[in-house]
């Protein structure tokens, strides 16, 4: 395939004057309509393996942990227990808390009868000048005790309820951070379980893939490290890439994994042949103008040209094939491309093509 670097001036002077002489002189170039051409939409891509789910077990509060049922690598099913703490602790706090909320709750009663009736109190000598202007300090700070209580309450009820804990998915114990008697803070992960079957892959495809690839369909992946082997899933999801100037999506597939063959984040490659049709551009080899990061080709505007990016497909009878940067009837120079640059002046030789 015949294509052309970028030119750059001599550093002598001589090649310098040459080099500005070729962009201020109109160069003969020849033109080329750009023609569309429809072929099988087919998916060629590299994913990776994603767990379906995964659960953390996190200490609800600060607790000791009275069993540890599980030990790190083991398989469970929906409903094995997990952790189990050491409640004596938490229904001592509990029943604290309860005793601060009565107490509370009696002096609040007392300071409003005595804020209700200062001034009569004050009278009859049964309650100093000193106490009445720290009775409504003294009524905010009950009412924060109250409330605390109150909370501390909620919080421990809660605890006590959850004094065991079971996974609530299937899959693999990945992590066990503590063991029997540890004690352990408030959001702490104890233990982490997760999902392997059935286990998903993850992979890019051209945005043309969001109306090609139906729900359920099957898609056979080949994962790196089991060589000839192939896993079969089912399309999960097709999603655009919503970001700005995206062209592309994410293919979600699941795949059956009963016996934790395929673990997480490992490479594999996908083959998709659809019923789509996607549309390329065939052009010649001396159209392009490459770069060492990119490719370009050169659209003509009257006497001048404008240097377009391209993306380049799978060749197409052997000829280069643009999936991405120029539409259909678009003149492009087909040959003549050497000392252009953008906004070079042309002179258009005889057409390539009708």
């Amino acid at each position: 395939m015949a294509c052309h670097a970028e030119p750059t001036p001599n550093k002598g002077a001589s090649g310098e004057k040459k080099f500005f002489r070729l962009l201020n002189r109109p160069v003969a170039v020849t033109p080329y309509t750009v023609q569309a051409r429809e072929i099988p939409l087919v998916i060629a891509q590299t994913g990776r393996t994603e767990a379906m789910d995964r659960f953390e077990a996190k200490a609800p509060s600060t607790a000791r942990i009275l069993k540890i049922f599980v030990e790190e690598g083991a398989k469970v099913q929906a409903g094995d227990p997990l952790i189990k703490y050491n409640d004596d602790e938490i229904r001592l706090r509990l029943t604290r808390a309860r005793a601060e909320i009565k107490e509370a709750e009696a002096a609040i009663s007392d300071d409003n009868y005595m804020i209700k009736n200062r001034e009569k109190l004050i009278t009859e000598e049964k309650l100093s000048e000193l106490v009445n202007e720290g009775l409504d300090g003294k009524l905010s700070l009950h009412q924060a005790t109250l409330e605390r209580a109150k909370a501390d309450v909620d919080l421990y009820d809660k605890v006590s309820e959850l004094e065991q804990v079971n996974s609530p998915i299937p899959g693999l114990v990945t992590k066990k951070a503590v063991s029997d008697g540890a004690e352990v803070q408030a959001d702490q992960v104890l233990l982490e379980v997760v999902r392997f079957d059935p286990i998903q892959f993850v992979f890019p495809a051209p945005i043309e893939a969001v109306g090609a690839l139906e729900k359920g369909a099957e898609i056979a992946v080949h994962v790196i490290g089991f060589p000839g082997q192939e896993f079969t899933g089912e399309v999960l999801s097709v999603v655009a890439d919503a970001r700005p100037q995206a062209n592309g999506s994410e293919v979600k597939i699941k795949i059956p994994n009963p016996d934790f063959t395929l673990k997480p984040d490992i490479p594999g490659d996908v083959i998709v042949r659809t019923q789509a049709k996607k549309k390329i551009f065939p052009i010649s080899g001396e159209a392009l103008f490459k770069t060492e990061h990119s490719t370009y080709v050169f659209k003509i505007e009257g006497d001048k040209v404008k240097k377009l990016p391209v993306d380049l497909g799978e060749p197409y009878n052997n000829q280069p094939a643009i999936v991405r940067g120029v539409a259909e009837g678009d003149v492009i120079v087909g040959s003549g491309v050497e000392g252009l640059q953008d906004g070079s002046l042309i002179e258009v030789q005889k057409s390539e093509n009708k």
